[in-house]
């Protein structure tokens, strides 16, 4: 089973944040490493395509890309956007196969007050695609694995509707009543 773990934080001097040295495990051994551009987080999440195994995940705070397990390697994914989607966890659900996934998060500097939910085209996982097909749709205070778990079935349909989106919890800001 892969899993990361914090190794060691960075500094980068007086003013600027400090980074994440990332450690990349397998079975409880070290087989790999990224730095993370923030100081708290760092998603990540392994999953298995066509036998083959990889990992959704963070090296910058405003990307998703995609590592190649266990050679740790990088093939794909978002650049980075300082004005961009900032990732603050990833899931890609078992009986997906693979080929799908999410990640929940904020738009960079616009504080709605909860984590939107956006859909990982991962068919091709060299070309992986975040995609928003839930209208913007912010979560509630779940973890993004129970909430996938839980509406599993609306929020893997191919062709979703807004009438699907409905039937979604979603996060309510209830100060603007």
């Amino acid at each position: 089973m892969y899993k990361t773990k914090l190794i060691n934080r960075i500094d980068n001097g007086k003013g600027y944040w400090e980074y994440l040295n990332i450690g990349i495990f397998y079975d409880d051994k070290q087989i790999g490493s990224y730095v993370y551009n923030y100081g708290s987080g760092a998603p990540f999440c392994a999953f298995s395509q066509n036998g083959k195994d990889y990992a959704v995940y963070s090296k910058d705070y405003t990307t998703t890309r995609v590592m190649e397990l266990p050679s740790c390697k990088d093939i794909g994914g978002e650049e980075p956007n300082e004005w961009g989607f900032c990732p603050v966890e990833l899931y890609v659900p078992e009986k997906s196969n693979g080929k799908f996934g999410f990640v929940s998060g904020c738009v960079w500097g616009f504080d709605s007050g909860g984590w939107y939910i956006k859909y990982l085209d991962l068919s091709d996982v060299m070309n992986m695609k975040r995609i928003d097909k839930y209208n913007g749709l912010q979560i509630p205070d779940v973890s993004l694995k129970v909430y996938v778990d839980e509406n599993f079935y609306i929020l893997s349909k191919e062709d979703i509707t807004d009438d699907d989106i409905k039937q979604l919890p979603c996060y309510r800001d209830d100060d603007d009543d």
